[in-house]
């Protein structure tokens, strides 16, 4: 009877959510619409935690994984062992975004940890009036994020994560640096797991495109004069709880409210169900992105090998004008995971 009490709960605080969505548009004014389009570097944007992304991006309190460290950084301190991660996002025509991921723990000192990622587009074909398909000659265009950063708990309950960033955009002779630097905060109570998190990310330094390259024109110019722009500053909070405990089954809801600083405000949700502790089935929904209206879904299985954990995640989510956007990760924890206060970890 209370497992089905429980399951009836889930299911209104989901139809409420629908509801919240569709009624958005009706009571609320899309206060940030005028900002799109004012940031540099959007490759910041994207999700590249395939479970975060089968769950619609709502992660400001996932339980701490390879991934963490691009969610939130509080996050990293639930890691207690050595723990190495990849992941891959497909997009249309060859674009992959690529994440690599190390997190070290540490018992007296907290966790450090360090992640690179990059956004590959492959080489381009350099096209001029004169010869439309191409003269020869190519040009690659991509986009790195090389960070370092700690986390750690300050008491049994409460966490927090700092992180700097070296960032760099390359379109053919053209190149845009600059710096930033992410901060979160988690908070855990005894509660059915409930658990609070807020963060800000990609917080930075103005980033502008320079370079010497003539443009082969027919009437050409002084070169190309590209006025600096601010990173894609992310502020996101969050809450999480255990809807359904029992057995071996476990369901976690998670509630987001996204704020950029280049578009309008909108709200994450998502549920995540695990069995055994070893197989999850996610599904999330974003509420107020426009591109981005349809559930997204996700899958992940975990496997202790030479006593050793082995994860393996897939995210899938559905866009208007890019498709379907596959996400893949593979991570390795290098010692048997330590108990935490996060249950609800995969």
């Amino acid at each position: 009877m209370a497992a089905h009490n429980q399951i009836k709960r889930l299911g209104a605080l989901l139809l409420g959510l629908a509801w919240a969505g569709a009624a958005q548009a009706q009571l609320f004014p899309n206060l940030g619409g005028t900002r799109v389009g004012i940031s540099a570097l959007t490759f910041l944007k994207n999700d590249l935690s395939p479970r975060s992304t089968g769950m619609g991006g709502a992660n400001a309190t996932l339980s701490g994984d390879a991934y963490a460290a691009t969610l939130n950084p509080a996050l990293a301190a639930e890691v207690k062992s050595l723990t190495v991660g990849v992941s891959n996002m497909y997009f249309a025509d060859g674009i992959n975004h690529s994440l690599v991921s190390v997190l070290v723990p540490n018992k007296e000192r907290g966790t450090f940890y360090g992640q690179v990622h990059m956004l590959n587009m492959g080489a381009e074909k350099v096209r001029t009036e004169f010869f439309p398909q191409g003269t020869g000659q190519y040009f690659t265009t991509y986009s790195l994020s090389a960070e370092a950063g700690y986390s750690r708990d300050l008491s049994e309950r409460f966490s927090f994560g700092l992180g700097f960033k070296f960032l760099r955009e390359q379109l053919a002779e053209y190149a845009a640096n600059g710096l930033g630097a992410d901060v979160g905060f988690l908070y855990r109570t005894d509660w059915r797991n409930l658990r609070f998190g807020a963060t800000l990310q990609h917080f930075g330094t103005n980033a502008t495109l320079r370079g010497n390259q003539v443009p082969d024109l027919l009437q050409r110019g002084q070169g190309v004069n590209v006025e600096g722009y601010p990173a894609p500053t992310h502020f996101k909070m969050g809450a999480s709880m255990d809807a359904l405990r029992r057995d071996e089954h476990l369901i976690t809801v998670h509630l987001q409210l996204n704020h950029p600083n280049d578009n309008a405000e909108n709200i994450r949700a998502g549920a995540e169900y695990i069995w055994a502790n070893t197989l999850a089935l996610r599904a999330g929904l974003k509420l107020g992105v426009d591109n981005e209206r349809a559930p997204s879904a996700g899958i992940g299985y975990r496997q202790p090998i030479g006593g050793h954990m082995l994860q393996i995640d897939y995210g899938v989510n559905p866009t208007r004008f890019l498709g379907l956007i596959h996400s893949v990760g593979i991570s390795y924890a290098l010692a048997r995971p330590a108990k935490t206060t996060s249950p609800s970890q995969p």
